[in-house]
């Protein structure tokens, strides 16, 4: 995975439509007043192998389980966390808010092999 705090790594990031999507979302950001990009979101860009439990250790963003309960994707009271999910193309954009300045970690999630399925299920399901 890929952790974005600024728009300085964007290159680093593999996919070209998420790469000018995130790009843009900084600009828009660095427009909007005070407080800089690195104190509002954070960008975690799956790649190609990465497990939903491995990005929930790594993000602290509940993706796959409750945050109040024992209860994981699939389960009849799973509940989840994110603010919303956007389909945008090849990727999906789940977006969780952490606290009412608006502190965010924005998930995109690429429609491609290899990604964890559950990932891919869990947006288009909620999307």
């Amino acid at each position: 995975m890929i952790v974005l705090r600024d728009s300085k790594s964007i290159e680093l990031i593999p996919f070209a439509q998420i790469r000018e999507f995130v790009q843009a979302r900084f600009q828009l950001l660095s427009e909007g007043g005070d407080v800089g990009s690195d104190e509002q979101v954070v960008f975690i860009v799956i790649e190609v192998g990465d497990l939903a439990d491995e990005v929930e250790a790594t993000t602290g963003c509940p993706l796959l389980t409750s945050l109040f309960s024992d209860a994981h994707f699939g389960d009849d009271d799973f509940a989840p966390m994110f603010e919303y999910v956007e389909d945008q193309g090849s990727f999906y954009e789940m977006v969780y808010i952490f606290n009412d300045s608006g502190f965010a970690h924005v998930v995109l999630v690429p429609k491609l092999s290899g990604i964890d399925p559950r990932l891919v299920q869990l947006c288009a399901e909620y999307v």
